[in-house]
């Protein structure tokens, strides 16, 4: 069974990817592929075409920071981002889901549902799962992981479909808006009802 994790931004997805991967879950997350894939050669030469050398640090490594400052900034750069990116990274999550021997497999896919439709099969993923977090605590969290400014963080929130809108297209909907101890046993619940299901 492949099931597809998304959810918003600082509401808890990579916690909970950690949570069933612990429990014996295959985990793929599309996050990690990504920046796995700013390594190569190939979409660096392409990002600095686009968005000049001032992304890139001292080492020639593209500066994520950076790059997120640029394209997070105009919604047209955004785009072209996820059109170098999109399908390199969908690609990958695939074969490494292809290739597991788990029964249970989990993938993180932050944008399922804004790109999701055009580069994922429509029967790729037999559930979707929503990590879902008050907006007020997803913002208190991404100050205290990125040292994003709030504005910052908005612009960034602003960008993605609303998460109440993800949690009206979910199958499951993950509440977090307690604690990680909660957020972990609520992961622990999830599991174990879908091996029954299998």
């Amino acid at each position: 069974m492949v099931v597809a994790l998304t959810g918003g931004i600082g509401s808890g997805k990579t916690t909970f990817l950690d949570a069933v991967k612990s429990l014996g879950a295959e985990g793929i997350s599309c996050d990690e592929i990504v920046h796995g894939e700013l390594r190569s050669p190939v979409v660096r030469a392409k990002l600095r075409k686009i968005f000049g050398a001032g992304i890139f640090d001292s080492r020639g490594q593209v500066d994520r920071s950076a790059l997120g400052n640029i394209a997070f900034g105009r919604r047209r750069l955004l785009r072209r981002l996820e059109n170098i990116l999109h399908k390199r990274v969908v690609r990958q999550a695939q074969d490494r889901a292809r290739r597991t021997r788990k029964p249970l497999i989990f993938v993180d896919v932050p944008l399922l549902f804004e790109a999701g439709p055009r580069l994922w099969k429509a029967d790729f993923f037999e559930m979707t799962v929503v990590v879902w977090a008050p907006r007020r605590a997803r913002i208190r969290w991404i100050e205290k992981r990125s040292g994003l400014s709030r504005s910052e963080i908005l612009k960034r929130m602003n960008l993605q479909m609303p998460l109440e809108e993800k949690v009206k297209l979910a199958d499951v909907v993950v509440d977090n808006s307690r604690s990680v101890p909660d957020l972990r046993r609520r992961a622990r619940n999830l599991y174990g009802n879908l091996e029954q299901m299998l």
